[in-house]
């Protein structure tokens, strides 16, 4: 989900509809072995041109970070050595690496409970928590077309406590829709286990029927 959300805001960007106060977006995976190494700014930029690197640095360095956003992607992956306060990681996003780039915008994805060393440097924190009942619902109504399609799968949801509580998850819940659209009684199994199972099973019956086709 933070990789997801990360594409869709550096493709939302690009395409001019969102962050558009940014006139460069810098995404970084923390789980880039490359970070261990990290010792100025150009060393946080992802690509193998060095060259490349040190301009971009330079550039971003003369605007004093005006314009420019890094997207720092799961913190609760990355390596203990990069949460230290020794690494240059730690420091440019705490910011006592940072403090001759006082424009600069910087977001950190991360599970919460990894993140908490983290809060009192943010000025703003967002919990993403997925579908609630609500939301839940809409998705249903905009999935399938029939009404007493959506009315059974709904009626069975609030019967499959265990299923209806996975899909506060937006992938599960459309799993959940797959599973109920294409199974013949249009029924789904009691059980996350058995869910999975279906999904291998359905998968296998595509992956067969593909290869005949072929």
């Amino acid at each position: 989900g933070k990789t997801t959300l990360l594409w869709h805001i550096c493709r939302e960007w690009a395409a001019g509809r969102l962050f558009q106060q940014f006139s460069l977006l810098i995404n970084v995976s923390l789980e880039d072995d490359t970070l261990f190494s990290a010792k100025c700014l150009a060393d946080l930029i992802p690509h193998e041109s060095s060259e490349l690197r040190e301009a971009v640095a330079r550039g971003i360095y003369e605007q004093r970070g005006k314009g420019v956003c890094f997207l720092f992607n799961a913190w609760d992956k990355a390596p203990p050595a990069l949460h230290g306060r020794k690494s240059y990681l730690h420091k440019f996003i705490t910011g006592s690496s940072t403090r001759m780039l006082p424009r600069c915008s910087i977001v950190v994805t991360s599970r919460p409970a990894a993140a908490s060393l983290l809060y009192r440097y943010l000025t703003a924190r967002v919990n993403i928590r997925g579908f609630g009942a609500t939301k839940l619902k809409e998705f249903i109504h905009a999935s399938l077309e029939d009404r007493d399609s959506r009315q059974k799968l709904l009626q069975q949801l609030r019967e499959l406590p265990q299923v209806s509580d996975l899909c506060n998850l937006p992938i599960n819940a459309a799993i959940v829709v797959h599973l109920f659209h294409h199974s013949p009684r249009s029924t789904l199994p009691s059980t996350s286990t058995g869910l999975f199972k279906a999904l291998v099973c359905n998968l296998l019956v595509r992956y067969m029927q593909l290869q005949t086709h072929h």
